[in-house]
């Protein structure tokens, strides 16, 4: 419909044999994806579909045997502020999120938090996410540190997965005026489900670097856009010293690698917005790039396509401009709005 929620798909099976691993792992942009021991790299098939509901994103799909590994490095290099609601509805996803393990069986739902380590294996499986933001999560979950990995389980679980299926039976038929009810009926029913869960026993005390990276995290968001953000103005902002800051960033090339990558994600996000009017050379001008060769090489280091591509409608991205598309989506969802 045309005044309907925003809608794109994917599916390996257009590109040639042996790639459609490799575009999926690009769409995604969240973790390594390999095939298991002893399966071709040409069985490998995904097919997904997926929706824009205000702030949270909903995909549907099934894949092959997989093998997902959200690392360290891929933590530090993308720094994605994001809660993933998984249900399987057929097959079968195990792995091990940050020392807990974890297995959904259909009609299962567990807890994902791409702030920290996880990897996973699945059979042939069909399965749903919700990727929602990091505040809007909080908002609903204040204890999401202890969450990472966990099964919800019970009747409002049980009404939870009800929800997500529904949501991808009807949201083809949703209006743009009917989606912030959507959206908030989704977010209260997820706070609903996590509330029930009981208190979690099994969850050491979050170790300092830890918490450390997340409020540097959160300051250099706050800050993407200034002119003076250095390692200095982050250690005074977080109270720490150089080496203990370096330390907390080592993985991922450093603490100011991380900042570029966050201003590039920044201004992707920027660029793939209709209603962003602005050009290329000031949009990187305003993210703290003196030079716009500098930055459009960086860009295309970073996302594999020129800054133009990441327009709507530029569409010669190798990805193709639907994995562009999906991809701004999600980085939209951990990148702070401008400030007023």
């Amino acid at each position: 419909m045309a005044d309907g929620v925003p809608y794109l798909t994917f599916e390996s099976a257009e590109f040639p044999a042996g790639e459609g691993r490799r575009r999926w792992e690009a769409l995604t942009g969240a973790y390594d994806v390999t095939v298991p021991d002893g399966q071709a790299e040409a069985d490998f098939d995904v097919k997904s579909e997926s929706w824009l509901l205000g702030e949270l994103v909903i995909t549907h799909g099934r894949l092959t045997p997989v093998v997902l590994n959200r690392s360290e490095t891929r933590i530090a290099a993308d720094g994605r502020e994001t809660f993933t609601i998984g249900l399987v509805t057929r097959g079968l996803l195990a792995g091990d999120f940050d020392g807990r393990a974890c297995e959904l069986r259909p009609g299962q739902v567990c807890v994902i938090d791409f702030a920290r380590p996880w990897r996973a294996h699945s059979g042939v499986t069909e399965f749903i996410l919700l990727s929602v933001p990091r505040a809007a999560f909080l908002a609903v979950a204040p204890n999401a540190r202890e969450l990472h990995g966990r099964l919800l389980d019970g009747a409002t679980a049980r009404i939870l997965t009800e929800h997500l299926m529904a949501l991808v039976r009807h949201l083809p038929q949703v209006g743009s005026s009917e989606a912030p009810v959507v959206q908030r009926a989704t977010l209260r029913m997820v706070g609903d489900s996590l509330e029930a869960l009981a208190p979690c026993e099994d969850v050491a005390a979050e170790p300092m670097e830890s918490r450390l990276t997340y409020r540097a995290r959160r300051f250099i968001d706050e800050q993407l856009s200034s002119a003076d953000l250095s390692p200095a103005t982050i250690c005074a902002a977080v109270g720490v010293s150089r080496p203990t800051l370096y330390r907390a960033f080592r993985r991922g090339g450093g603490i100011m690698s991380y900042v570029q990558r966050r201003r590039l994600e920044a201004v992707h996000v920027r660029l793939s917005d209709p209603a962003e009017t602005r050009g290329v050379a000031e949009l990187a001008l305003a993210a703290g790039y003196a030079s716009h060769a500098h930055f459009s090489t960086a860009f295309r280091r970073r996302f594999g396509y020129a800054p133009r591509d990441a327009r709507p409608g530029g569409g010669s991205g190798p990805v193709g401009n639907p994995a562009l598309q999906f991809r701004s989506w999600v980085l939209n969802l951990a990148t702070p709005p401008d400030p007023p």
